[in-house]
């Protein structure tokens, strides 16, 4: 089971891709980002002298290119 903080994470990341591009990502796409969050949340953890950031970069609807943060980890 994920932490509260994946999930409130993932919940964010829904809401912008489905703002910026509409409701494309498949449930199997959504599914392997909360796993990817996950990871990272565990590698942070694990790692406490590293920065971990995450960005999500595309298209949206109208053809201009999109730069989302996912995950800024804030431990160091």
């Amino acid at each position: 089971m994920v932490s509260k903080a994946v999930r409130e994470t993932h919940a964010k990341l829904k809401e912008n891709i489905n703002r910026l591009v509409g409701n494309r990502m498949t449930p199997a796409s959504e599914a392997k980002t909360e796993v990817l969050l996950e990871l990272v949340e565990h590698f942070a953890i694990d790692n406490p002298t590293i920065n971990f950031h995450w960005h999500l970069s595309g298209y949206d609807l109208g053809g201009k290119v999109f730069w989302v943060p996912i995950c800024e980890d804030q431990v160091v």
